[in-house]
């Protein structure tokens, strides 16, 4: 009766909603789960050839250990690629390149295919899912990017221009290089077309043929099938695939041109013509 009321308690301030592509804000628990799905991208477009095994823990591992949730999180990347945000477009791709060289090295965890995966007898068995789980929705993705963001105002500078730069070829000293997004995709078909063309290698080798892509391909039938895939790209054609593989059949070359010939076969079927 008549007392004193007590002064208000200060409340912690309350976390503003983080904007995304879309200009809505996200829970935390949605930040959570993006997060948890980027975890998987972590290391994952790293260059190293023909390296170790990764520790066997962590997050990525528990998925890549089950074929249910490895099936869920490749349907989740493909989804998120379509997102118009830059980095989860750039995560997405990057697990779909975990998911294949899991499938290429037989169940083990590595960040590219090893010799000794390629040259095993299961090596053909092993990379038969990788045509329609990865190679597939990475072409599909370079034929029909997302959309750009419906922006306005100081949303234009913010959010529009890190999409439409993540697509845009880059000029540094006078030269174009790739756009982060065929960066990103270069990366990612590296481990797929070479581990392919090793496989290749090693079913000629024991069936006492040369490795010959145009005579002797149809024995090794994902080799054909992802020619076919890469041929649907633009500007492309099924000769530029082939002489692409026999690139990476070559002995004579070094791995660092191999690698530069699939960035130059990107760079002319995913980028615009930066003269254009």
């Amino acid at each position: 009766k008549g007392g004193v009321s007590k002064p208000p308690v200060n409340q912690p301030p309350k976390e503003a909603p983080e904007v995304t592509m879309g200009g809505t804000g996200t829970s935390k628990k949605e930040r959570r789960t993006k997060n948890r799905f980027a975890a998987l991208a972590d290391d994952d477009m790293a260059e190293e050839e023909d390296s170790g095994p990764s520790q066997g823990t962590g997050f990525a591992v528990i998925v890549m250990n089950n074929p249910a949730i490895l099936e869920a999180v490749q349907g989740a990347a493909v989804a998120a690629a379509r997102w118009q945000d830059p980095k989860t477009i750039k995560n997405a791709i990057a697990v779909l390149r975990s998911i294949a060289v899991r499938f290429m090295t037989g169940s083990e965890t590595h960040h590219n295919i090893r010799d000794a995966c390629s040259a095993s007898l299961e090596a053909p068995r092993w990379c038969e899912p990788v045509p329609r789980a990865c190679l597939q929705p990475l072409v599909a993705l370079c034929q029909n990017p997302p959309q750009p963001p419906l922006t306005g105002g100081a949303l234009a500078t913010m959010i529009g221009k890190p999409f439409d730069d993540f697509f845009t070829p880059v000029k540094v000293q006078g030269r174009w290089t790739l756009s982060p997004f065929a960066e990103t995709v270069s990366t990612a078909l590296q481990p797929m077309i070479r581990g392919l063309a090793k496989v290749f290698t090693h079913v000629c080798k024991r069936s006492q043929v040369t490795a010959d892509v145009v005579q002797h391909i149809s024995r090794f039938a994902v080799l054909m099938e992802a020619c076919q895939l890469l041929s649907a790209l633009k500007s492309t054609t099924q000769g530029h695939v082939y002489e692409l593989i026999v690139t990476q059949l070559d002995p004579g070359l070094d791995d660092k041109l191999k690698r530069l010939a699939i960035r130059t076969f990107v760079g002319k079927a995913v980028d615009p013509d930066p003269e254009l």
